[in-house]
């Protein structure tokens, strides 16, 4: 459709002439963009030029900022008024984050010095058609339901036989989806290590929480269910190992059943007694150590992790920013533009909110979603220090701290009531002191610390009997804690507080440029893990993951890309399909290897 687009220069101001494959294509766009401007309430500078070709005129800031203006930098900007009218014209035209830097309010478009380096300077696209919006079902706007086991510690699972003798089945039913998750998880994983044919993996998910072993396919796979001569119920597991290690992770001991030793016929087969277990009769419970063992690999999946995440998403994550500070008063405001060398007061208002398929995403840089992934973040990274800085204060990291440092992620961006950036909340202090002839106002970072720090009090104590002492020793350690929720940089200097920072600083891929991700975080992280650069690139590989796996953008690491609209807004609105999808990213070993091909580059 749009064949070039050319930097050029009308009475001194930067326009951009955009041309079509013809003059039918040029009047439709032209139609489509002026409609949906006014249906936004904008006055999108958009006019007829020669030919086959439209041009953007130059913004006429202030009166209406719609249009092309030169940053700071030398670049060519372009200011579309409102996010959905960028996102409505920049697939239509083709213009994609290798061409240009999508700022963080996401209104406005910087095009890289080396595509458009000056006027007369052109970008050629090979034309492509109008895109095709599949519409996506909003999700219900309840809060998601988060597993609530009945207590911390041992669980039970349900097994019995149903089917018939040549068909015949094992149902495990689990006590939540989490559990049947993190079980499958493992023995997956299990028989990858074992070489275990999982091609016709005999374990089949059924709802709500149920797996079925279904039967044996034998002789083409003999992995699953059949009946003994002794008229048993068996299951073949192909490996004596495998059989050995999901028993032990079900919790099925030899009580239950005949286990043949490895050399043994049927030594990868185990033989439930018929008093326990017979074909449609009574359930067998068995007791396991699932809830543990998720506690201890994941805290964020276990009871107090999911109650607490349910906690930051049902009050604050969920809820817009303080419509009160999405700009200064006029006072400030004349105050802020004296300071031509400061970034724009209406930085304020950035990345308030996102328009997705899914729904419209509060908070969408500092949500649900960024919260979820530097939690995430901290056991690994806890693994990393370990054993790769040197540090003894690392090696002494315990469990119960590493689990507090993820708890304490959860809370640490509820207290935001905007999107300022440390800066930018510093100059909003000072154009308020000169507003107001010296008057003090609260610095709106330390507003930020406050609310988190009452939102967080205000839970664990309303949960003390299942935080206190299990993770928190007592009362007095929650202030300790609380001193680790100021924004992005955590109040205390322990190795606890150098992981959580580390945490929040592997997530700014998302939003900073390479530049500044690389000289300011990366080589930090690389430091702290004793000159590692292997080391730090398979985190950082891990961190972009993550956010791949969320449908964000990422700007300061690897390929620069766009929000996933679709996905991060499903990510962003239900925070247990984004913990899922955090799950099923696989976890970096600490092991070093010989060589590690860096898929994304620093």
């Amino acid at each position: 459709m749009v064949t070039k687009i050319i930097w050029v220069s009308s009475n001194g101001k930067p326009n951009l002439k955009i041309e079509f494959v013809s003059e039918e294509e040029k009047s439709n766009f032209f139609k489509e963009v002026k409609k949906k401007a006014s249906e936004l309430g904008l006055d999108f500078p958009l006019v007829q030029g020669p030919g086959s070709s439209l041009v953007v005129q130059a913004s006429n800031y202030p009166i209406n900022p719609c249009g092309c203006y030169i940053s700071p930098g030398g670049k060519l900007a372009i200011n579309f008024g409102k996010v959905e009218l960028s996102h409505f014209i920049l697939p239509k035209v083709g213009v994609k984050t290798e061409h240009a830097e999508i700022f963080k309010d996401h209104n406005t478009i910087f095009f890289h010095k080396h595509k458009l380096p000056g006027v007369n300077s052109e970008l050629t696209f090979i034309p492509t058609g109008t895109p095709v919006i599949v519409p996506v079902t909003k999700p219900a706007t309840t809060s998601p339901a988060f597993f609530n086991p009945s207590k911390s510690g041992d669980s039970s699972i349900s097994i019995s036989a149903i089917g018939n003798v040549d068909s015949p089945m094992i149902r495990i039913t689990f006590q939540n989806q989490t559990e049947r998750e993190f079980f499958l998880n493992k023995i997956t994983d299990k028989a990858k290590s074992l070489g275990v044919n999982i091609s016709n993996h005999p374990f089949e998910i059924k709802e709500p929480n149920m797996v079925l072993i279904k039967p044996s396919k034998y002789p083409d796979n003999k992995l699953g269910c059949y009946i003994s001569k002794n008229k048993e119920i068996a299951i073949n597991f192909e490996k004596t190992e495998f059989r050995d290690f999901v028993l032990s992770n079900l919790g099925i001991s030899s009580h239950l059943g005949t286990c043949p030793t490895k050399n043994e016929t049927g030594g990868d087969t185990f033989y439930f007694h018929q008093e326990n277990l017979s074909l449609n009769g009574p359930a067998l419970s068995v007791n396991t150590k699932i809830t543990k063992e998720i506690e201890k690999n994941d805290y964020l999946l276990s009871a107090n992790g999911t109650k607490a995440i349910d906690f930051v998403w049902s009050n604050f994550l969920k809820h817009p920013y303080n419509p009160k500070l999405k700009q200064p008063d006029a006072n400030v405001k004349a105050a802020w533009e004296k300071h031509t060398d400061w970034e724009h007061w209406s930085n304020m208002g950035q990345d308030w909110s996102l328009n997705t398929p899914s729904g419209l995403v509060p908070r969408p840089n500092h949500g649900i979603a960024h919260t979820l992934r530097v939690a995430q973040l901290v056991p690994v990274i806890a693994e990393f220090l370990k054993a790769y800085s040197g540090d003894p204060k690392f090696q002494k990291l315990t469990q119960k701290e590493i689990q507090k440092a993820q708890y304490m992620m959860l809370f640490s961006v509820i207290g935001r009531e905007n999107d300022m950036s440390w800066t930018d909340a510093n100059h909003y202090q000072q154009a308020f002191k000169e507003a107001y002839n010296g008057q003090h106002s609260k610095h709106i970072y330390a507003t930020f610390k406050e609310n988190a720090q009452k939102g967080f009090l205000n839970h664990v104590v309303t949960n003390k009997s299942s935080l206190i002492p299990s993770l928190f020793s007592d009362e007095s350690e929650l202030q300790y804690w609380a001193e680790a929720l100021d924004t992005g940089k955590p109040g205390i200097s322990s190795a606890s507080g150098i992981l959580m920072a580390l945490a929040h600083d592997l997530d700014l891929m998302r939003c900073y440029d390479k530049g500044k991700f690389n000289s300011l975080k990366m080589k930090d992280l690389v430091t702290r893990l004793g000159g590692n650069e292997e080391a730090a690139r398979k985190l950082a590989d891990y961190a972009h993951d993550l956010i791949v796996a969320t449908g964000d953008r990422c700007m300061g690491y690897g390929v620069s890309q766009d929000y996933n609209f679709s996905l991060f807004g499903q990510c962003s609105l239900d925070p247990n399909e984004c913990l899922k999808k955090l799950q099923s990213v696989p976890k970096p070993e600490t092991t070093p290897t010989a060589s590690l091909t860096n898929h994304h580059g620093i």
